[in-house]
């Protein structure tokens, strides 16, 4: 389902702020700015629907656009659908005949495709807590490697995307977490690069060569024999288990279930502001004891509650209603406990709020989004 992302990219607007980011950091007046839609209109690979959960917030948010429009507001949850073959062949436009062949190979296709990328998420999770643990690391260190991550990936934006970016620093956190060799901050720089190095081999098509690794990236502080050795290092240590599914692998799977297929700029909007978010979490280890699958629901979560706060500044009680029943669906999509849910929510707010002060001289996530 994931098979190559279309690269699309956060884009800052210094014009207007950004619906979420605004109202979460209004109160340190931090001045992320908002994020411009992206070129591409789709974000996943196919769209067989064979959850009755599949587009449920979907057709939740598009109620309630048209019951704007008509100044009606009596919000109703609209019911989960489970699309038929009829509906598939539709949506394919290839026959009028429900057995057509190619539509039948298409749906099995997706079915068993959905279903091995499910199992995937779900067996080969890995945890990144507590990755510097053990180590002489300091974690705001970590946190300068991860924004400085962000610079270098944004220096390549035709070649690179966000789920280089991801890639790169679960190598980083899987390979600390998993070496029996003890690291100090001195050893970061260049386990930094040799792990960008390896996500650029493993995400891009053409990935960033060791010259511009050795030179353009590292300055000619490591030469190309150093940054070799350390990729090996990671790669045995990791047994070269590198494909792991990433943070951004389980955000793309719940927004796929909640909304489907969809090219709704405001959807786009939704979904990079996530991504935003979800970068930010990136940087705060604490954020990390957190699975994955939790903090990607977390995140749709808040940003969703966030747009239907501002879309409707004067609708409090229907806001407070649309709100719930929105977390409601979140919370049955992603099969998460709602308690653990609200405190995630909770510490994601508290670190858009605290990120300026909590890291001050970390401003690559801004610049380079």
């Amino acid at each position: 389902m994931f098979a190559r992302r279309n690269g699309s990219r956060l884009k800052l607007n210094d014009t207007q702020k950004n619906f979420v980011i605004k109202r979460a950091c209004s109160t340190n007046k931090s001045s992320i700015s908002s994020l411009n839609t992206s070129n591409s209109s789709k974000f996943f690979q196919f769209e067989d629907k064979t959850h009755p959960e599949d587009g449920k917030l979907l057709d939740l948010l598009s109620e309630n656009e048209n019951l704007q429009k008509s100044q009606i507001y009596h919000l109703q949850m609209s019911s989960f659908q489970i699309h038929n073959d009829e509906s598939v062949q539709q949506r394919y436009a290839l026959s009028d005949d429900v057995n057509n062949p190619q539509l039948r190979r298409n749906i099995t296709y997706n079915w068993h495709y959905h279903n091995d990328h499910q199992q995937h998420l779900c067996q080969d999770t890995v945890s990144f807590s507590f990755s510097i643990k053990k180590h002489g690391i300091k974690e705001m260190l970590r946190a300068k490697m991860i924004d400085w991550m962000i610079e270098v990936f944004g220096n390549y934006p035709t070649t690179t995307t966000s789920q280089t970016y991801f890639r790169a620093v679960g190598l980083l956190d899987a390979f600390l977490k998993k070496t029996s060799m003890y690291y100090y901050d001195g050893d970061v720089h260049l386990m930094g690069i040799s792990c960008m190095f390896i996500a650029s081999k493993l995400e891009d098509i053409y990935h960033i060569p060791l010259s511009d690794i050795v030179t353009r990236v590292g300055h000619n502080k490591f030469n190309t024999l150093k940054v070799k050795n350390m990729e090996q290092t990671i790669l045995e240590t990791l047994q070269f288990n590198v494909y792991f599914p990433t943070p951004l692998d389980y955000l793309q799977n719940l927004f796929y279930k909640c909304f489907s297929l969809n090219d709704n700029q405001t959807l786009q909007n939704i979904y990079e502001t996530c991504i935003y978010i979800l970068k930010m979490c990136m940087h705060d280890l604490h954020m990390l004891n957190f699975t994955p699958n939790l903090l990607s629901a977390a995140i749709v979560g808040y940003a969703v509650r966030e747009y239907i706060d501002t879309k409707q500044e004067n609708k409090k009680a229907d806001n407070l209603k649309l709100n719930k029943q929105s977390q409601d669906s979140i919370v049955k999509i992603a099969k998460i406990d709602f308690n653990t849910y609200n405190e995630c929510q909770k510490q994601i707010a508290e670190l858009i709020n605290t990120f300026k002060s909590k890291y001050p001289d970390l401003n690559n996530l801004e610049k380079f989004s």
